[in-house]
């Protein structure tokens, strides 16, 4: 709970970082990647509720879990994008 601010930090950094290297960066995968961000803060939320209760619980694990699944997708639609885009383009030009 202490450490909440760091995982928008962690993410937004890592956005920006992307978005200089990437220009390409299509709004699908910006859409992704701020869900992810979005649940894993929400998953670090919850759990620091729980601890600050006085008990321990497994039920944040599918936070993570979704959250890495939507950052996954979010990097391989980085890639996917450019690649369908110039597909695309080479049949309408051919």
């Amino acid at each position: 709970m202490h450490y909440l601010f760091a995982v928008p930090l962690v993410g937004g950094i890592t956005l920006v970082i992307l978005l200089k290297a990437l220009p390409q960066f299509s709004r699908i995968s910006f859409n992704l990647w701020n869900s992810a961000v979005a649940i894993i803060t929400a998953g670090t939320l919850f759990r620091g509720i729980v601890n600050l209760s006085g008990r321990s619980t497994a039920l944040d694990a599918p936070y993570w879990y979704v959250g890495i699944g939507f950052s996954v997708l979010a990097i391989l639609s980085i890639f996917i994008k450019p690649f369908l885009t110039n597909q695309r383009t080479k049949v309408i030009e051919g």
